[in-house]
């Protein structure tokens, strides 16, 4: 596992044994919950004691919230934190956004926003020490940090920078491509619904769980162990086989997407002392982004691990060193400057 601190970070090799957090022998196992915020009610996995700091798990697009279950075990059995992985709306057992408009980044940002305040105000939680997004969770964690600074006290972003961005003259091909596949999937749903089909019913895809993990593993290249975790969240067993339970939206193109410029902006002298984490196979384009990131975060930590996208899932145990490293080096730095 290779780290490299930088700017004002300190390694998070460099950790007294002394500042570590007490062990706890239980084993840790998991259970589901519901939150319910005003505008949507969110599926989650908990893992650990009420008592113990709270990190909150932001997975990628159409995974789910057991896409952190090896590494939430290991930050609750060996760490001593609690762990809320959180289905974002559309993913896992969470609720599909209501009505049939497109989906836009920024909905997550109201959706952070909320659960956010939800924990805060919630004597089941407590206020988060920390955020760890996955990719499209670390897309989202990333901007809400930029923007909000004093709501995130530090973050952790697995395989991700920044929001994503394109060159400007993309855009109104973009929007003619995605606004045709949009109007000819609600065509067709608004046929079924003159056929007389229940369109809220989901449609069976696969004969079996099994066999909806191995034409996911086959699709992505992961590991069959863990395509099936990812499914067996977010497959609902009917008379006849299995259906997703991801809204279908999902799948569609963007109708817009920002340009380098608006990011840039957005992600100017991000204050929240972050630690980046990627897979040594992990997406080339974040490697590329770097050099942006060193200059958007001002108190930024860079730790490589072995893997690929997924270095929670096949190498949870070298990620969850490097993150309890992080956030106790970083406790020991606050209680210094305290």
């Amino acid at each position: 596992m290779f780290i490299s601190p930088i700017r004002h970070a300190t390694s998070c090799r460099s950790i007294a044994l002394s500042i570590r957090r007490t062990m706890s022998a239980t084993t840790f196992n998991g259970e589901d919950v519901y939150i319910q915020l005003p505008q949507i009610r969110l599926g989650a996995r908990r893992f650990g004691k009420k008592d113990h700091p709270l990190l909150v798990a932001l997975h990628g697009w159409l995974d789910n919230a057991s896409s952190f279950e090896p590494l939430a075990r290991r930050l609750s059995g060996e760490y001593g934190y609690q762990v809320l992985a959180v289905d974002w709306p559309g993913h896992g057992l969470s609720e599909h956004r209501p009505g049939m408009y497109p989906l836009h980044f920024t909905d997550y940002m109201l959706d952070l926003d909320m659960l956010l305040k939800h924990l805060d105000h919630d004597k089941e939680y407590r206020t988060p020490t920390a955020i760890i997004g996955h990719s499209m969770g670390g897309l989202i964690s990333s901007a809400f940090s930029a923007t909000h600074p004093n709501r995130v006290k530090k973050l952790v972003v697995i395989e991700a920078v920044s929001p994503m961005y394109e060159k400007p003259g993309k855009s109104k091909a973009r929007l003619v491509r995605a606004t045709e596949k949009y109007d000819a999937w609600l065509l067709k749903m608004h046929m079924r619904a003159l056929a007389g089909e229940d369109t809220s019913k989901p449609r069976i895809v696969y004969e079996s769980v099994e066999v909806a993990v191995q034409a996911r593993a086959k699709l992505t290249g992961m590991d069959a162990e863990w395509c099936r975790l990812l499914c067996e969240r977010n497959l609902s067993v009917h008379e006849g086989g299995v259906a997703w339970r991801s809204d279908p939206r999902l799948r569609m193109e963007s109708l817009y997407r920002s340009s380098f410029e608006h990011v840039d902006s957005l992600m100017t002298h991000v204050e929240t002392t972050t630690l980046m984490i990627a897979g040594d196979k992990g997406f080339e384009d974040l490697r590329k982004a770097m050099p942006n990131a060193r200059r958007w975060y001002t108190k930024l930590q860079e730790c490589t691990v072995a893997g690929d996208h997924h270095p929670h899932l096949s190498n949870a145990t070298d990620v969850a060193k490097a993150i309890a490293d992080y956030l106790s080096a970083e406790d020991s730095v606050e209680e210094i400057q305290s």
